[in-house]
């Protein structure tokens, strides 16, 4: 046996020599070959025997190389697949050597059929191999390259096509056991599905690792359950999967007629495990207008208490639209008593719309137990149902303890959101029992068409067990619902029960066409201690500064105060507090107001109203920073851009107005804010603004 020691294209020149005798002969080099292999296969005819001699003589190639010498063509003829009629496991190396095996046409005639391999034992290494064919398969576990996966398939590329009307139908891997690895594995071409379980890689992957993997084909499929990577990622109280690093790219499909297809850019399904740096940016839909369509996962089962699915570092950036349940991370959540699934990082900038039902940046629902830290959404959403928000709708699963306690943390929404039902908000739409909600806010602005709707929480329904600190909303808060109670707030719609709320502001606008509108709260029944507000407040009834209406037992309100204008909508007629109003005007302390800032009667008689220069020397205490003479008070521990653009104010000097100023004036000057003039007429240097040369006008 002559062997290459490396690879070698042109004339090759060999010479056998016998004492003073020798003889040459020239040989052309057409392809350039590794003979590293047991197998080295160059021909569809070499491909075909081996894999026949596997089924004849019961071969598993256990400690074999199989070497794809070159490009192969099948030129429209069958491939036989390793393993296949029911031989053993082929539990060798296949090293596809970079190379494509293309042009054949296999129909499958039993379960677990790949072009390549049927079953792949757990030392099976099949790498490096590019497949570009077509398969068609009645029966289950169908993989462009590997039936049943119990080892590793490592950068293997579909271009070829996967039609199966049976479940479990992949673009490289039909199913995978426990313990297996699929990495760097990518799907080109089109996988199309009439069963549950479609996914551009792999139909289903049970407790196993798949990281690197990606879609940059089409998944279509008219039954439930497709995603870009994976049908379905399977976990137990055995262990789960770990998943790194997987993408799409391409295009996924629901074709059927159902309601509920789960059509997702990484997996439909997802159970306890962990899940990383996954993402979308491909099209998600379904031709139905169907709902349930998730731009990452689809929804999430628990399988016992303490199990945990965790996502870190997910996202969308593709629009999505659907009837129900769409979100750009997780669409739905299985209501068992055991579902726990936390949040680390993840974010979502695609617009999401939902028909007919509910839409959120992140997730649809979150669970009791759960940790959500870090998330955000920018994308504009659109929602018909309640639980419509920025980041996150509803909760589901066991019932709230202080054994389940849920945290929100450094949570925000910049994008628009847009609801025709109740429990709206900029960053979560319904807050029950045992929930912590610290550093969150919201800049986007909220428009309902219903009620209990506010800028970080719409609904808020505890039992003196949430807490709400730290957090801020500046954009605007608007209903337009006239039937009954808008409960509309700056940070919260509608607080039911003596829940807990410290350092928190807003700026937004908050205009309600019914009652209970509030800058803070619009129906509180919260302890409320260092708020305030900046923002306007409209409404018809019922409508304050920091609370719309307070209850006369529940909670109260400690170091506030309103500087916003309280505009009533009809004059005369409306209960107006410039800080709250309602029955519980009794239970406020050290709770200030800007003089002249309540349009109407004005029912808060508790709390004391100051003049702009008062309130910018006001002291509240130690949780607050004061600035200067020119600045109203901020928050220490929310002291972000927006609460100093909206604290340093403009003061005339003595004997002038805002509507007639004579002379230089004062401005607030405090670290980070700068100040400009239009025209350029005025210098600031420090307090004090000064006119360059004379000047008359605006």
């Amino acid at each position: 046996t002559a062997t290459f020691t490396e690879s070698y294209t042109g004339t090759l020149t060999v010479t056998a020599t016998a004492g003073d005798y020798s003889v040459s002969t020239d040989l052309t080099c057409a392809v350039t070959v590794s003979t590293s292999g047991d197998y080295v296969i160059t021909t569809a005819a070499e491909w075909n025997a081996l894999a026949k001699t596997m089924a004849t003589d019961s071969l598993d190639l256990a400690g074999k190389v199989v070497l794809i010498a070159n490009d192969i063509d099948f030129d429209g003829d069958t491939i036989i697949p390793l393993g296949y009629n029911f031989a053993p496991y082929f539990k060798g190396e296949l090293d596809g050597n970079g190379k494509t095996i293309s042009g054949y046409v296999a129909v499958a005639d039993t379960t677990w059929y790949g072009a390549l391999v049927t079953m792949a034992g757990s030392d099976a290494y099949i790498h490096d191999v590019t497949v570009a064919g077509s398969i068609y398969s009645d029966y289950s576990f169908v993989g462009g390259a590997i039936g049943f996966l119990y080892g590793t398939a490592e950068n293997i590329i579909n271009t070829g096509t996967v039609t199966a009307t049976g479940s479990l139908s992949g673009g490289i891997v039909g199913g995978s056991s426990t313990g297996s690895v699929i990495s760097g594995c990518i799907n080109r071409g089109t996988v199309s599905s009439s069963a549950v379980n479609a996914g551009g890689v792999i139909g289903r992957a049970w407790i196993c690792t798949v990281k690197g993997c990606g879609n940059e084909g089409t998944v279509t499929s008219s039954a439930a359950q497709l995603g870009g990577v994976a049908g379905y990622f399977y976990g137990s109280t055995s262990g789960g999967c770990v998943v790194d690093s997987c993408y799409n790219k391409g295009t996924v499909v629901y074709t059927g007629t159902g309601t509920a297809p789960y059509a997702c850019g990484v997996a439909s399904m997802i159970y306890p495990g962990e899940y990383s740096n996954c993402w979308n940016e491909g099209t998600v839909y379904a031709t139905s207008g169907a709902g349930y369509i998730g731009g990452v996962f689809g929804y999430w089962f628990g399988v016992d208490y303490g199990y945990h699915t965790v996502l870190t570092n997910c996202y969308n950036t593709s629009d999505l639209s659907g009837a129900n349940l769409v979100a750009g991370i997780v669409c739905y959540g299985v209501n068992t008593n055991y579902p726990m699934i936390d949040m680390y990082g993840c974010y979502n900038t695609g617009n999401i719309t939902a028909t007919s039902g509910r839409a959120n940046g992140i997730a649809n629902y979150y669970n009791p137990g759960g940790t959500y830290s870090d998330c955000y959404n920018t994308g504009n959403i659109t929602g018909t149902a309640t639980y419509t928000a920025g980041l996150f709708g509803g909760y589901r699963g066991t019932a709230a303890s202080d054994t389940t306690v849920t945290t929100f943390s450094g949570c925000y929404n910049t994008g628009d959101v847009t609801a025709s039902s109740y429990y709206s908000a900029g960053v979560v739409g319904y807050v029950y029992r045992y929930m912590t909600i610290d550093g969150c806010y919201n800049t986007g602005n909220i428009t309902t068409s219903s009620y209990n709707s506010g800028g970080v929480i719409g609904f808020m329904a505890g039992n003196k067990t949430s807490k709400v600190s730290n957090c801020y909303n500046t954009g605007s808060v608007t209903s337009t619902y006239t039937a009954s109670t808008s409960r509309l707030g700056g940070i919260i719609g509608y607080s039911s029960q003596i829940d807990t709320v410290t350092n928190v502001f807003n700026t937004g606008a908050i205009t309600g066409a019914h009652n209970y509108v509030g800058g803070i709260a619009g129906y509180c029944g919260a302890y409320v201690e260092n708020a305030y507000n900046m923002g306007t407040v409209t409404g018809a009834t019922y409508i304050g500064g920091i609370g719309g209406y307070k209850t006369a037992t529940l909670g109260a309100v400690v170091n506030a105060y309103n500087a916003g204008t309280i505009t009533p909508l009809t004059e005369g007629t409306t209960t107006v507090g410039s800080v709250i109003s309602g029955a519980g005007a009794t239970l406020l302390s050290n709770c200030y107001y800007l003089e002249s800032t309540a349009q109407g009667t004005d029912y808060d008689t508790t709390s004391v109203s100051v003049t702009a220069a008062e309130l910018a020397k006001l002291d509240l205490g130690t949780s607050w920073t004061a600035g200067d003479d020119y600045t109203y008070p901020r928050l220490t521990s929310v002291d972000v851009d927006a609460a100093k653009a909206y604290a340093v104010q403009v003061f005339p000097a003595d004997g002038d107005s805002i509507g007639n100023i004579t002379q230089g004036f004062y401005v607030g000057a405090i670290d980070g804010v700068t100040w400009t003039a239009s025209p350029s007429y005025v210098e600031v240097s420090g307090n004090n603004a000064t006119f360059t040369q004379v000047y008359t006008g605006t």
